[in-house]
């Protein structure tokens, strides 16, 4: 017998690390249509890796009353994601939006290295992983950033 929500995120969890532009976008919708048909409500939804809040944007758009928590390692974005928590609580007030800044892992609190591009807000890449490609060089506009960043264990999340 399979555990129906575990399935079910890790799915959406699969669909969504392939969402890379507005077709897969289209596909994950269609995808969470079908889900909902069956009964599917999920009460929370974690945007790992969250960036600036655009995945969460979506979600919520997709899912109307649905509990959001981001989660960031790249502190520049704290002013953007917390315009998006406020933006979401205006649209839908019942539900709960916030966002943290760290990374998912094993160890509650064990801070690790992580790379952090600094020349724009709005670009993805950032990793515990510094990346051997020009994005990275160190030159012109390729800077970034190495920081150490607490790690969170899901189940301290909430």
């Amino acid at each position: 017998m399979f555990n129906f929500p575990f399935v079910v995120l890790s799915v959406l969890l699969v669909l969504c690390s392939l969402c890379r532009g507005s077709e897969d976008a289209k596909v994950l919708a269609r995808v969470l249509k079908v889900l909902q048909k069956d009964g599917f409500k999920p009460s929370w939804v974690i945007d790992g890796g969250a960036n600036v809040g655009k995945w969460s944007t979506d979600m919520i758009t997709l899912l109307p009353g649905v509990s959001i928590l981001m989660l960031d390692a790249n502190d520049r974005h704290i002013p953007v994601l917390g315009e998006a928590a406020a933006s979401f609580k205006a649209r839908h007030p019942s539900a709960h939006y916030d966002y943290k800044i760290g990374l998912l892992g094993d160890e509650q609190g064990r801070n690790v290295s992580f790379y952090a591009r600094t020349e724009k807000l709005f670009h993805t890449g950032d990793s515990m992983f510094k990346e051997s490609t020009k994005a990275y060089s160190g030159q012109g506009r390729n800077s970034f950033k190495k920081v150490t960043v607490p790690m969170h264990t899901i189940d301290n999340l909430f």
